[in-house]
């Protein structure tokens, strides 16, 4: 997912491509069910 944003913002998804994008954000769940993960990211272009 982290990925995808990085083309995103620099205009390299061809067919998926969002018309100007400037922000993206992501978040992913694991772990075990005894305890759990989260992660957030959020990028930015100018």
């Amino acid at each position: 997912m982290l990925y995808e944003i990085y083309n995103q913002l620099l205009g390299r998804c061809e067919e998926r491509q969002l018309k100007d994008p400037h922000l993206g954000l992501t978040h992913n769940l694991g772990g075990l069910p005894s305890g759990s993960v989260c992660s957030i990211a959020i990028l930015g272009s100018n």
